[in-house]
């Protein structure tokens, strides 16, 4: 089952907040509406994993920094350094022959039943 994509939740701009700010706990009623507010645009135009994985340990005064030169120009580049990255797999051929032997693996009994149909093992 195909699913679409994730739906902007008031969590997830919580939870960049929380994950970027300094000390989340003193903002005022007015600074949460405006890191809301850069959150919402930030997931939006980079999206939240992102944002999660390639800005670790990172904490902010403001999510604003990001709207800034500094902020937009290391957006760029990280987004950047993700299209570059490229792994290779190997390819793996499954053969039609079989290799070694099969095992038999005698289970124990679950029930009493079967306990007493094929006896203790």
């Amino acid at each position: 089952m195909k699913q679409g994509p994730k739906k902007l939740t008031v969590h997830n701009y919580r939870y960049l907040i929380n994950k970027f700010i300094k000390d989340p706990k003193i903002l005022k009623p007015y600074d949460w509406a405006r890191e809301t507010k850069i959150a919402k645009t930030l997931i939006q135009k980079y999206g939240l994993e992102f944002l999660t994985l390639h800005f670790n340990n990172f904490k902010l005064n403001s999510l604003a920094w990001f709207l800034s030169k500094e902020g937009q120009s290391l957006l760029i580049l990280e987004k950047v350094k993700q299209k570059t990255l490229t792994f290779s797999q190997e390819k793996v051929t499954i053969e039609d022959e079989k290799i070694g032997e099969d095992i038999k693996i005698q289970s124990k009994p679950k029930s009493i039943k079967e306990f007493l149909k094929y006896g203790k093992n």
